[in-house]
Order: C-alpha cells, then structure tokens, then sequence
C-alpha cells in the first residue's frame, strides 16, 4: 500500500508570491488618491493656493526645476527667499497665520510629489525656519497677529436677543433650523459648519436616564478626527434644566418639535430645506444648502439686531466654550467635550470680554472689588482627628481658608 501522501494539485501561494511578474503601475497611484480624497477639502484649496504663490516666484527667478527635483540645501535657500517676499499685493505683511499655513503647505506638497527630504522641520531646512520666524517677528512690529476679524462669542446680554427678537424659536422652520443649530454648536461643542453638514438623522437622539430627559450626538469623522484617530471620549449630552413646562429655548423641547415637523421625510440629511410653499409641511425632502448652513449665524446676528460683523458660525462654538472657562470647569472636560486634540487649544477661547476687561481695570486702579461678600472657608480639627468645614461670610471682598499642620494654625485669604 502506497502511503506517502497526496499533495494537492495546484499552488496555494500562487499569485501571491510570484515575484517575476510586474507591479501594478496603477497600484501607487490608486492608493495616493484613495489617501488624497480624505484630506479635508479646506486643506486641499489652502494648498493649492500657496504652491500658486510658490510657483510665480520660482518663474520670477527662472527655475525650471521640478521641486521635487531640487536639492534640501538649495532648497532651503530658495524658500528663505520665496518667504522673504511674500506679502500683500500692497507690500504689508500678511497675518502671521498666514505664513505659518505657508509652511505646512510647503511641507504637504513635497510629500505629494515625493521629495527626497519634504520634512521642514529637518536641520536641511533651518534657515528657512530662522527666516520664517523672522517674518512673524516683521509681521508682529506691523500690527499684524491680533486678529481684527476674528469670530467673537456672544455675551450674556447678546445671547438673549435671538429668542426675545424672534430670530430663534419655536415659531417659523427658519427659527426653529437657527435654534436647534445654536444649541447643538454651544451644548455639542461642534464645529459650526462642518460637523453640521455632516450630521444625519438618527445621529441626535433622545434619551433618558436618573439625571433627566436629554438629547444626546454620536459624532462622525471631523476636521481634526479621522480615520483610526479616537473620537469623543463620550456621546455628548443636552439636559432639559426647565422645571415644569420647558422654555422657549429648551434644546430637549425644541428637538421634538423639529423630530414632528419632518417625520414624514426620508432624507438622511439632518438639517432640512425649508418649504416656503406650505404652512403646515414646514420641511421639504432634501437637505439645507450649504450656504444657509454657512451663513446661519450671520443671519441671525442681523435679524437680532446684534451690533457688529464680527458674529459668525464658530461664535457659537466659542459662547460655549467660554461660557465653560468662566464657569471654571476643568479644561480637560471642556477637551473632551469638544473633541479638542489638547487642553492648549482652549487657550484661544480664554480671551477677556468686555466685563472682564473693566473689572481688570477697576483692580489695577486700586478700586473697590466688583464682587460683593465672599465667604471665608475655616477647617477646624476635631478632637477625634477628623476636620470640620465652617464657611463664614466676610465683607472685605477677601476669600481664602484655613487649616492645621503639625499644630499650627495657618490662614490663607486672597481676592475674588
């Protein structure tokens, strides 16, 4: 009897391991555009728009090389020269914004066109780096760095304006897009157009739980968060806070009503054309333009009469990040719930408004402190070992506490 084993009649490492036959020229190419079409649409205009810049200056001095094709150590040199000119058609200076996008523009496309060393942050380039620098510090003597058209947040007093003008509410579907809109950019801590665009019906939804009714948002790949990059560290949530019947502005509230106005449409859209044909069919089955979206905040400002153009989308999503801050809730929360990469980002948000910067003043001219009493905080050993807490209300506009180390007593007050 034959028993040597039977081997199968064909190569199981077939076309796998074959190395005699050509690559896929195609293959390289595919994957360069599968990565290319992930990268933000922003991001690709930006750049596009400053190799144009790179490019007219390199026909200015004759340079026909492809740039891929130029050595880091020339190259160095040419960039140093390309950022020494690069200003306004008027000759100022750019912001300093400005000049920093150029270096990640420049860094992006040498790798697209697979330069040999496209890392700018390498010892190759460090003239380049100095020079950059530089420029900042020209554009900074310029005035330039402050940010003059800047999205500001709303204050208190401004907040109010939209529902008590009737630019937000319950009452029209433009109103009621505008609310929702706010709510989810200041409570959400979204982006304010993007995350919005990208949203889709079933991606808010309301919930219950011990601590109340809430709306809550599963996020989808943003600006800064794609691919393997990890999301939220939790599903935001928007608690209705009204007791007994909700208000005007209650987000909980104002989500049901959208969630009855639409629920006979099949768009996966979650912000919704408005139907301006029909009273009662408040909605149409396609989803809002991109320039309503856009503009929603800007629109809103005029309609409430707010004063100043310096209101756009990402005011909504710096109300509510500041709002955060001045309430002194932790910044590592404040990350986490607006999907910021780190703390160090909220630092743009921190800016002192109008109120702030008075009280500010008020206390470098040695006047009386805006704040009314405080408390003072006491903490009394026990004869068990154990410590007692006393609050006592003081009038010097002082707070601080008290306490016991090694038998002694220390106090420790400060201002408000």
């Amino acid at each position: 009897m034959n028993h040597e084993r039977e081997l199968p009649n064909f190569d199981m490492f077939q076309g796998f391991l074959d190395y005699d036959d050509e690559p896929d020229e195609n293959v390289e190419e595919r994957i360069d555009k599968f990565i290319q079409n992930q990268v933000p649409a922003a991001t690709t205009k930006k750049t596009k728009s400053d190799i144009r810049k790179l490019d007219a200056f390199l026909q200015r001095k004759n340079e026909t090389r492809p740039i891929e094709t130029i050595p880091a150590r020339e190259l160095n040199i040419i960039l140093c020269e390309f950022i020494m000119e690069l200003n306004k058609d008027n000759g100022d200076p750019f912001e300093i914004s400005t000049y920093n996008g150029v270096r990640y523009s420049l860094e992006r496309h040498l790798k697209a066109v697979k330069h040999p060393q496209p890392d700018l942050s390498g010892k190759e380039y460090d003239k380049f780096r100095a020079c950059l620098s530089a420029k900042v510090t020209i554009a900074k003597g310029a005035g330039k760095g402050n940010r003059p058209n800047r999205a500001m947040p709303l204050s208190e007093d401004d907040e109010k304006k939209p529902w008590t003008s009737g630019a937000m509410g319950k009452h029209s579907p433009k109103c009621l897009l505008r609310a929702l809109w706010w709510k989810f950019t200041t409570g959400f801590g979204l982006r304010g157009v993007q995350e919005h665009r990208d949203m889709q019906w079933g991606d808010v939804k309301l919930g219950e739980s011990s601590e109340g009714t809430f709306i809550e948002f599963q996020e989808r790949a943003t600006k800064t968060r794609k691919g393997a990059c990890p999301g939220r560290p939790f599903t935001p949530k928007i608690y209705c806070t009204c007791e007994g019947q909700c208000s005007e502005s209650c987000a909980v509230a104002l989500f049901k009503l959208y969630e009855e106005k639409r629920h006979n449409k099949e768009h996966p859209a979650f912000y919704l054309a408005i139907n301006y044909q029909s009273k009662e069919d408040w909605y149409k089955n396609q989803p809002l333009g991109n320039g309503s979206l856009s503009k929603m905040m800007k629109e809103t400002a005029i309609d409430a009469g707010l004063e100043g153009n310096r209101f756009t989308n990402h005011s909504g999503r710096k109300t509510g990040v500041k709002r955060l801050l001045d309430a002194q809730v932790a910044p590592h929360f404040i990350a986490q719930l607006t999907g910021h990469k780190s703390v160090s980002s909220l630092s743009s948000y921190a800016e002192a408004d109008e109120k702030m910067q008075k009280r500010m003043s008020a206390v470098v001219a040695g006047e009386s402190h805006p704040a009314g009493p405080v408390k003072r905080t006491e903490v009394v050993s026990r004869a068990d070992g154990g410590q007692d807490v006393h609050a006592q209300s003081m009038s010097t506009g002082a707070s601080g506490f008290s306490g016991n180390f090694n038998g002694c007593t220390f106090y420790v007050y400060s201002r408000n």
